[in-house]
């Protein structure tokens, strides 16, 4: 229902905004009431291009899959320049062609499009439309350079990166999340479509980068962030939290600006800045390096590229990000609707066969856990597909840095807590989980890839204390949503995270860890999912496995490895699934208590 009210909620907002340029005299209408016509339009494409709680991405039909293509996206990259560009050029060939009339009829008008008419009507039909076609194509072009060569490089607060503000790439998980980036980018197209073409004065928006909106030192003394937790900082009170909640974009990691992440639709490696025609290598920290590390898998990798920049400008190492939204390296993940993800399946395996005919000098960074479903309940697992990836990566003489995936905030079956959402409205409420909700009590990547080349990274204790996972931690704001860490928390756990990789004393306090030890109990068909404390302490967990029929066909043929933990989980949808064994199972602490 509501993916039919979109699609009719986009048509007619795109018509609104069309008919506005088409049907009303901007010189006599605005400004004035009919200027509530367009906004209106422009209102119902931005609600369009939101998705509601269970679906994966709004761009997939109507007007936002339309707005999604490239010539739109191209339109809504250079809307701003091209809105400063389109009216000098105008008036200036109408003067040097028409004369004064022609150049008085042109300023005389309200709009582009009144000013195109206003020529036409002044040099004649064939000519005027000459010169408006090639007033269109001028500023287009200067818009493009000014984009390029002034707008980005002052945007950027290293060396200028050639690269353009990817408004489809925000993460669309969930109606919770982070959703402006389409609107905008729809908002931003229709802007320079109907200046362009069909006349009304339209407000564009100039997205400013989040890297830029990122940089200003933050007071340490005011926003200990994970010390507050790790060392026992002091947190004053009376203190804003930074992120401000109210801005969503400079929470997004570099890499969202500057192209270097694959969106839902692609397939391809994004390894080069090159939708905007460059060869600039996607490549953070130290980026002259010789020395490699690949960020790989998918938004949970992501959101510690913060972080893993700065370690790789300490350590003298260059991050190269092999990412794609809603993926990982290593498993065919369905979407969170329960449809197949194509793309990822296909993406995921021109991942892996890249890193290992192009060995990073220092491994691969990646999550090596993630809740039991697919929606985000937990809590954590390693599913077996990745023992079998990060295997692979052994055999071939690369080390995995395998971090635990941080907790995702779910306060029942499906139900999803946005942090900043939450501390908007109550700054001293707790906005986060229990701890034993969301993990098991033990890493379980630290017995599933025991024996392999790996060194694992747990930042549990940095963002979880006392049985609680909140949403602030030492005055800054740990989520931007429901699951992805934000910016400033993950520049704050560089020193924790780079301390685990590469403090020899870390590595001996990993090898010392406590262990999960899997009891499997009974195997029988029952339903449901049954987390408890058995009187031994252990965890009791009824563990459902679901596939749908081509899975279950291919696990017949290929057994996999039991994962640890709990089990993968997909989605069930219809009668396109099958159900598997359910069983119960039993987890105990060892080693080190």
């Amino acid at each position: 229902m509501w993916r039919r009210l979109r699609l009719i909620a986009g048509v007619v907002g795109l018509a609104l905004i069309i008919g506005t340029g088409l049907f009303l005299d901007g010189a006599a209408q605005f400004p004035g009431p009919w200027t509530l016509v367009p906004l209106a339009g422009a209102m119902l494409v931005i609600l369009s291009g939101n998705p509601v709680a269970g679906e994966w991405d709004a761009r997939t039909t109507g007007v936002t899959a339309l707005l999604s293509t490239a010539p739109f996206q191209f339109l809504g990259r250079t809307a701003y320049s091209l809105y400063l560009w389109h009216w000098p050029i105008l008036t200036l060939v109408t003067f040097l062609v028409a004369g004064g009339s022609g150049a008085e009829t042109a300023e005389s008008s309200s709009s582009a499009a009144d000013g195109l008419q206003g020529v036409t009507a002044t040099l004649g039909g064939s000519t005027g439309a000459a010169v408006g076609a090639g007033v269109i194509v001028g500023s287009l072009l200067l818009a493009w350079l000014t984009l390029r060569f002034i707008e980005l490089p002052l945007q950027q607060t290293r060396r200028p990166r050639r690269s353009w503000v990817v408004g489809d790439r925000a993460y669309l998980r969930a109606a919770t999340q982070s959703r402006g980036k389409v609107s905008v980018a729809a908002v931003m197209v229709v802007a320079s479509v109907a200046v362009m073409v069909f006349g009304p004065t339209v407000s564009t928006y100039n997205e400013t980068s989040a890297a830029t909106l990122a940089t200003e030192p933050l007071d340490v003394d005011n926003y200990p962030g994970p010390a507050a937790f790790l060392d026992d900082a002091e947190v004053p009170d009376g203190v804003e939290v930074v992120p401000d909640t109210t801005e969503v974009g400079p929470m997004m990691p570099k890499t969202q600006d500057d192209g270097c992440f694959a969106g839902f639709s692609e397939t391809e490696l994004i390894l080069t800045e090159d939708f905007n025609d460059s060869d600039e290598p996607c490549a953070y920290g130290d980026t002259g390096s010789d020395r490699t590390m690949y960020l790989a898998g998918g938004s949970h990798s992501e959101h510690f590229l913060p972080a893993l920049d700065e370690i790789g400008q300490e350590q003298g190492i260059r991050i190269v990000p092999v990412l794609k939204m809603g993926c990982v390296v290593g498993m065919a993940l369905p979407r969170v609707s329960g449809d197949d993800y194509p793309e990822c399946a296909e993406w995921q395996q021109k991942a892996q066969d890249y890193i290992v005919d192009n060995p990073p000098t220092d491994g691969v960074f990646m999550t090596v856990t993630r809740p039991t479903t697919i929606r985000g309940d937990g809590p954590d697992l390693i599913p077996p597909e990745y023992v079998d990836v990060i295997g692979r990566f052994s055999d071939a003489g690369i080390h995995t840095w395998g971090v635990r995936d941080t907790p995702w905030l779910m306060t029942g079956p499906g139900k999803q807590l946005d942090a900043r959402v939450c501390t908007a409205e109550e700054r001293d409420g707790d906005c986060g989980v229990a701890q034993d909700d969301a993990l098991l009590p033990a890493n379980p990547a630290l017995s599933a890839l025991d024996g392999l080349d790996v060194t694992h990274v747990d930042l549990t204790p940095a963002v979880c204390r006392d049985g609680r996972c909140p949403g602030v931690v030492g005055n800054v704001l740990v989520y931007r949503d429901t699951q992805h860490l934000t910016d400033r928390f993950s520049e704050l756990l560089a020193p924790e995270i780079s301390r685990q990789m590469f403090d020899p004393e870390a590595q001996v306090e990993q090898s010392q860890a406590p262990k999960l030890q899997r009891r499997q109990m009974r195997t029988q068909e029952m339903r449901g999912r049954v987390p408890a404390r058995t009187s031994s302490g252990c965890r009791s967990r009824v563990r459902t496995v679901t596939l749908n029929r081509r899975r279950q066909r291919n696990r017949r043929r290929r057994p996999r490895r039991t994962p640890v933990g709990s089990t993968r989980a997909t989605s069930t949808r219809g009668t396109s699934t099958l159900a598997g064994l359910r069983h119960t199972e039993q987890y105990c602490l060892t080693g080190v208590s």
